[in-house]
Parts: structure tokens; sequence; C-alpha cells
């Protein structure tokens, strides 16, 4: 997520953000989702990721071979922010976040992930260049690319799951268009065979909110942010609890502020309601104009969002299908609040 104190700006994978914004419109899709499955076995996924790649994995959004100023990061997180409690990591709900890793060309690279409610049980969201790069030639699909929730410094508590299918939305898969920042990977199972949610729970998740209930409501975002130096170095899995801030003008991303959660952040679930997962972090509010800025921009979720998460978590019960049915039929000032109660899935405890 968005740019160093200097910049903040949404940087891309080896610094690819120019060829990206000077991309031709993409040509018409029909679908609202782009897909790509994994050729790499998890075994082989696994073996790549050695404790020493791990720890040198770049959050994304630094070019190749930077990672902040070389300082050491402090033990604590710079307020507004908190660091979650080295207790908490293995404690529902704080395992359901985790650190990912994934590598685009000669780059290992890491970015924060969700584990949401899905009917295939073995779901994650993150942003959409968490998982893909849209150049001029198609979408770049990352490889290698693998979850470990509760991850602190190396430490992988509940093992580690490497992706079997990468999803995100065509309007950031094939133009790199940011109000659709968002992407979905389904999981190998994990140690012993079992599918993430079945083994940590999940976080429920929720589409078409109207803007009007967002105000005057508090996100929790969580993240593994590796920036700004000294606070953090991706290692840590840190909490920003703030109200939001309003839309961006251009992408009609939510927006919340303050929060210095920056690269590595990109990807990390923003919470609201105690469960509900309403956005996840894609760049930075402040357009890189001014330093001491601190609004970061989290995807929306609206119905391309819907039909991405739909795509990748398996086939809606019947009577859930005829909820949604329903809600083309009311009148249009009530159809969106009609879709947000039919859109929204509770979280799974465990």
């Amino acid at each position: 997520m968005g740019g160093n104190p200097g910049k903040r700006l949404l940087l891309l994978a080896c610094g690819l953000v120019a060829a990206i914004l000077l991309l031709a419109p993409a040509p018409a899709a029909t679908a609202s989702v782009v897909e790509h499955s994994v050729t790499q076995s998890p075994a082989e996924v696994r073996d790549y990721w050695t404790p020493q790649r791990m720890e040198h994995a770049q959050p994304l959004d630094l070019e190749a071979g930077q990672k902040g100023s070389g300082a050491v990061a402090t033990t604590s997180a710079e307020a507004p922010d908190q660091e979650i409690p080295s207790a908490l990591d293995t404690a529902y709900p704080y395992r359901i976040h985790g650190r990912l890793f994934l590598r685009f060309g000669s780059v290992d690279a890491s970015c924060s992930a969700t584990v949401v409610t899905s009917f295939v049980r073995n779901l994650i969201l993150t942003a959409g260049h968490c998982v893909v790069m849209p150049t001029s030639a198609g979408p770049v699909w990352a490889t290698n690319v693998m979850f470990v929730p509760g991850y602190r410094s190396n430490v992988r508590p509940f093992g580690t799951y490497p992706a079997a299918v990468l999803g995100t939305t065509t309007p950031w898969g094939l133009a790199g268009d940011l109000a659709f920042d968002l992407g979905a990977i389904n999981l190998a199972p994990g140690p012993g065979g079992q599918q993430i949610q079945d083994t940590l729970g999940s976080r429920g998740v929720v589409f078409n909110r109207t803007p009007g209930s967002y105000r005057g409501k508090v996100f929790q975002v969580f993240g593994y942010p590796a920036d700004p130096v000294p606070f953090y170095d991706g290692e840590r899995p840190i909490l920003c609890t703030e109200p939001f801030a309003g839309f961006e003008a251009f992408t009609l991303s939510v927006r919340i502020a303050p929060c210095h959660q920056q690269e590595g952040a990109s990807g990390g679930g923003w919470v609201l309601n105690g469960g509900f997962v309403n956005s996840v972090t894609s760049h930075s509010g402040c357009n890189g104009l001014n330093p001491a800025c601190t609004i970061i921009s989290g995807t929306y979720f609206g119905d391309t969002a819907f039909k991405l998460w739909s795509s990748s978590a398996g086939p809606l019960p019947v009577g859930r299908r005829k909820l949604i049915k329903r809600c083309k039929r009311v009148t249009l000032k009530k159809r969106q609040q009609c879709k947000s109660r039919a859109e929204t899935f509770d979280p799974v405890v465990r």
C-alpha cells in the first residue's frame, strides 16, 4: 500500500506504476472476474519459501532491492496504530489475518490478507495488485503465492497455505483501475489436509453497503506494514482503529485517517461491526502531495467485488440466491439496502 513518506503513492512491484498508468483502455470484457489456476504444487511453493526468503521478502510497493532505509524497527507501533500483542496471534479473530508471500518476476514480495467466509472454506481476500500486475501485454500473475495466518517474525503458528487459484476484478486485471483493486485467492489445504476456514474460522464479509451507513463508523484495519521506518519492518501484525473519513473522489474508495500503515499492508482487511470485512487496503489517499498525510484508502466492496467473491466462494445456497434476485424487483431507492442485507455473510467462529 502506497509509497514512502516522501511519495505516498501506490507503487506496484518493480517500479511498473508508470507503465500501468499509461496503458491504453482495455477492450471491453463480458466477465467481471479474471482468474488464474496455479500450476505449482503446494509442496513446491512451501519449499520455495525458506526462512531466509521470507525474512528478506520486499513489501510489494517498494522497488526491487529496497526495504526502507536500513534503520532498525522499534518494538512498538507509531500512534494511533497499535501492535497486536503476540499473545493474541493464535486467538480468534486475530489469527484470521496474516502475511501473504508472493513473487513477481525476480522479486520476492509480501502483502497482507484475511480469511473471509466462503462456501468452499478456503478463501482469502487481498489487494488486486498483490496477485496480478496489469500490463499492455496482459495480466502478469504472481507466482509462489503463500498465506501465513498469525505470522510474526518468521513464526508460522498454523503452518502455511499455498494458493490454488488467483482471481481479481476485470477492471484491475486488464486496466489497473484502482477503484477495483481487489484480489481473491483460493488456498490449498493446510496441515492435516484441512481447509483453513474449518481450522481457524473466518471473518464475515459484506457488500454494497449504502454510503450513509458508513457515517460515524470506526474501522479496524489489519496489516503487516514495512514502512515508515523505524516503526515497522513487515514482521509484526499492526492494527489501526480509526473513523471513516469519506470517499475518495475519483475511485470512490473508502478512506480512514489517521493511520500509518504503508508498504506491506496492502490487502489487509478493514473490519466493521465487530467481524465483517468491508474493504482491503489499496493505496495512500494523499496523492503524494503531503508527506505528513496519514489517509489510507480501501477498495469499496460493490457489485464487482461481490462478483469476484461469489466466483471464488463456491455456489450460493438457493435461499440466498433468491434473496439477492428479489432485490432486483424493489424500488431503486431501496435496492442497495436490500442488496447489502442479502450480500452479508456471517463470520465463522472457531
